[in-house]
């Protein structure tokens, strides 16, 4: 029996819309249809009320070595996904920018691009280089794909189809892009004449994620029960190691000693806890709360509250403004410094006093998001990916340098989004100039690649789990090839001391000790080869 399938019942259901913001709907001006989830629907959703408010996304991976970081952008057709995507990778040509339309399903084939999250500039950890003119902040490239929007019911095909779901396997993190306007249905149709709760979209986004997970492992609950290597490798298609499978069967209170005899007395409420539980570890979802200049602030910053004391990370965003932005400083017609301030500039990109029509339309609009939501920066949007980055599944960034003088990163031949090497601040635009400026502001970010000259400009995205002896095996091979022979030692600098200080191989890199030298013979592993051959040809014709 398809348990979703359900009537839906008449009593016991919580309203989860009725006067959703404390007020009556008169004095906000809005008007709302109350709809009733399933029985099933809100037994999944207190699920997750209890897993977002007790248990944290990231763990031991079990993972260690390069971490192609790849973010999935969810959403109903027209939240605005698409137009978010362009934002965050700011194609280079028209061929590359995302299609986008105020009619649902203008995505068909996901959108892949290369995105960033920044973090603090590391060269703020090494006091020794605190007397220079150094850039605050790194732009780190990542993965970024934007799927079909999703309708309810899309896990059975509704819609576009489960297939929009599969293509978000490889992600490594969610960003659920709501429209915070709820000017549009769950189908992503332009309303007319009334407005939709935002939490209630939250709401069967994740559910769709929880059952496509679910049905997936019901309809072969047969096979799992003949075998509990079946049984996980229902979640290890997901692409995850039998680690997190365990982290979520712990979590749900499940041992895997008598897992196999536990799981004959399962009922489904007992699936649906295990499957939450991996879906929070697997899939963590951050909330972009999109279309925020296109709400009251009263509305918005409720939405935010509430969400919030669910356990949700959430963000108020306005990816429209930022992809106008993007195209305004393509163009030549301003400079951004940090994310909040627009410097409008003339055909020479000279700093002018008058300033266009448009660019005056997003300088006011910026002002007003950033007293309308307490300490936004610009329009949220990059705030928006690093907290889905850094606060939902962080990855090590490792440093790789040639000397502990300088702190000159090693050439790892620019950036490359699959393996997460960086790109660097600077407040120059791509059009003019590759070099860093004279002086840097708080806040400024790079929009070029810093020259090789720059302390730690490079670095790769790794794991948590990795070690010393990792870090030389991925710099050793193919793609980067840029430490030849065998190891000696791995010396590292350790910001938390403030010294530099030796390695074992074996020991883990931490986010204090991830600007490391790799020492080695020099000698590539065939000569170490052949130079034992030929001692042990020689002490052999000496003994004979």
């Amino acid at each position: 029996e398809d348990e979703d399938e359900d009537d839906e019942s008449k009593n016991g259901i919580i309203n989860h819309t009725n006067n959703f913001h404390g007020k009556d709907r008169e004095t906000i001006d809005r008007k709302i249809k109350p709809k009733q989830p399933k029985k099933s629907s809100l037994f999944i959703y207190s699920l997750y009320d209890k897993i977002q408010t007790t248990y944290a996304t990231s763990f031991d991976y079990g993972r260690n070595g390069i971490w192609k970081y790849t973010i999935g952008l969810v959403g109903k057709p027209s939240a605005g996904k698409s137009t978010f995507f362009n934002a965050i990778t700011e194609p280079k040509t028209e061929d590359d920018v995302a299609k986008v339309a105020s009619y649902p399903f203008t995505t068909i084939n996901p959108n892949v691009g290369q995105g960033f999250f920044r973090i603090q500039h590391p060269v703020n950890g090494v006091k020794k280089l605190f007397d220079h003119d150094y850039p605050t902040h790194l732009k780190i490239p990542i993965i970024v794909k934007d799927v079909a929007g999703l309708v309810p019911g899309a896990y059975k095909g509704r819609g576009k189809g489960n297939a929009f779901l599969n293509d978000l396997c490889d992600a490594d993190v969610l960003i659920h892009i709501v429209d915070g306007s709820g000017k549009s249905d769950e189908n992503g149709v332009i309303l007319m004449d009334e407005v939709r709760d935002p939490v209630q979209d939250v709401l069967w986004i994740k559910e769709e994620l929880h059952r496509w997970i679910f049905n997936n492992i019901r309809i072969k609950w047969g096979k799992c029960l003949r075998s509990v290597d079946n049984f996980m490798s229902m979640f290890t298609g997901y692409q995850c190691r039998a680690s997190m499978v365990h982290e979520a069967l712990k979590r749900a209170g499940y041992s895997m000693r008598n897992l196999e005899e536990t799981m004959l007395s399962w009922s489904q409420n007992d699936l649906h806890e295990v499957v939450a539980h991996f879906l929070h570890i697997r899939f963590p979802i951050m909330i972009a709360l999109n279309k925020a200049d296109q709400a009251s602030p009263e509305v918005i910053n409720t939405t935010i509250r509430r969400l919030l004391e669910k356990g949700n990370v959430v963000k108020p965003t306005c990816a429209k403004l930022e992809w106008m932005l993007c195209q305004m400083e393509k163009k030549g017609a301003i400079r951004r410094e940090g994310l909040s301030v627009v410097v409008p500039l003339d055909e020479e990109n000279d700093v002018v006093e008058d300033r266009s029509q448009q660019v005056d339309f997003a300088i006011k609009r910026l002002d007003r998001l950033a007293k309308t939501f307490y300490q936004m920066e610009g329009t949220g949007v990059v705030e928006a990916v690093n907290s889905a980055v850094l606060e939902l599944r962080p990855p090590l960034v490792l440093f790789p340098i040639q000397d502990f003088e300088t702190f000159i990163s090693l050439d790892l031949d620019g950036p490359n989004p699959e393996l997460g090497t960086a790109s660097s601040p600077n407040t120059t635009s791509k059009r003019n100039s590759t070099a860093l400026p004279k002086t840097t502001r708080e806040g400024d970010m790079a929009e070029t690649h810093l020259s090789q000259h720059v302390p730690l400009s490079k670095c790769v995205l790794v794991y948590p789990n990795t070690t010393a002896g990792d870090a030389y095996e991925i710099l050793n091979k193919s793609p980067f090839n840029v430490v030849h022979g065998e190891f000696v030692r791995c010396d590292c600098f350790d910001t938390s001391l403030q010294e530099k200080r030796v390695m074992k191989r074996t020991e883990t890199i931490t986010k204090s000790t991830a600007i490391i030298k790799i020492s080695t013979n020099k000698r590539k592993g065939w000569q170490h080869k052949n130079t034992t051959n030929n001692i042990n040809k020689k002490l052999t014709s000496s003994m004979s």
